[in-house]
């Protein structure tokens, strides 16, 4: 089945749909900003999956961060979706999350000590008691 290019009205009438979702002003923005994006890089061509992933390695190429890259995606899949063009999909980047923080962020026992002995001698107890529980 051959897809169809990205129209102008087509846009439009997404728009209209995320309105009626209630969507927030700002996230309408978001989207629409996106999927203006992937119709400037398709370039009036049609939509496939293979352009799609084209679309996803050039951000990465541009040195889009990974987050971003993948709140563009959620944007145009939620619009591929919506016109029930669902096999252009694609999926999201994986992004591995840190389990634990930089050593460099944390305090040493002088440090801690320090801030502890500082809290009490302003009298802000509740402040040092809680340093002492974190």
């Amino acid at each position: 089945m051959q897809k169809q290019a990205i129209t102008i009205e087509h846009i439009q009438q997404f728009q209209s749909h995320l309105r009626r979702e209630e969507r927030s002003a700002g996230t309408i923005e978001n989207y629409l900003r996106h999927l203006r994006q992937f119709a400037a890089f398709l370039d009036g061509g049609p939509v496939t999956k293979e352009r799609t992933r084209a679309w996803k390695d050039h951000l990465m190429e541009r040195g889009y961060a990974p987050v971003s890259v993948n709140a563009m995606l959620a944007s145009v899949n939620k619009f591929l979706d919506w016109i029930s063009w669902t096999e252009c999909r694609v999926k999201p980047l994986r992004i591995q999350r840190k389990l634990f923080r930089d050593a460099s962020r944390e305090l040493s026992r002088g440090e801690y000590l320090r801030l502890t002995k500082t809290a009490q001698g302003l009298g802000r107890e509740r402040l040092a008691l809680l340093m002492e529980t974190i």
